[in-house]
């Protein structure tokens, strides 16, 4: 029994808007920070710190909060480090 009637489930929860507070998004920016500089056998190229914070600072705190629940601070720091 759908409890909110005629309206679907889904598409119900689909438009939920996901808040995440400035902390939220800082820590998650931190972690993909760390995700940059780390090094690992499969991503030879390093990143400077200062390149690091570069690529990084091209995504807003709107952009990285849209992320947040479906990509990992790895994937992000993947995706920059090949767009870069």
């Amino acid at each position: 029994m759908n409890p909110f009637g005629d309206i679907p489930l889904l598409p119900h929860f689909l438009n939920t808007i996901i808040m995440y507070s400035e902390e939220e998004i800082t820590q998650y920016r931190d972690k993909i920070l760390q995700a940059l500089l780390a090094e690992r056998d499969d991503k030879p190229e390093r990143v400077t710190e200062k390149e690091a914070r570069k690529l990084l600072d091209e995504l807003t705190d709107n952009e990285l909060a849209d992320g947040i629940a479906f990509n990992s601070p790895e994937e992000i720091a993947d995706l920059l480090l090949e767009v870069r």
